[in-house]
């Protein structure tokens, strides 16, 4: 089963068998074009990406919405103050 906040949520589970041994693995959905609604934050001190997910969703376990909403940031470890990100909307 794939967990209800994971970002697969949309994919299947696969069955495959390897030197006898089977294993679920999941499938992606097709790629489709989208839409992100999204507001701008400014990083503050101490502030982690699973935080911020916990602030702005609720879970810390949403962390993934907020990354792949910045691309361009490489290493969630090195966030300074006043850096701007962007944090996606849900509805």
């Amino acid at each position: 089963m794939i967990n209800q906040y994971s970002r697969y949520v949309d994919s299947a589970l696969l069955n495959v068998t390897v030197n006898k041994k089977t294993r679920k693995v999941i499938v992606p959905s097709p790629a489709q074009a989208y839409n992100i609604t999204y507001r701008t934050y400014l990083v503050a001190e101490y502030d982690t990406l699973d935080g911020l997910a916990d602030q702005f969703y609720g879970s810390a376990t949403l962390w993934w919405k907020i990354a792949d909403a910045n691309p361009e940031i490489l290493d969630w470890h090195t966030l300074t103050p006043n850096m701007s990100i962007r944090i996606p909307v849900t509805a």
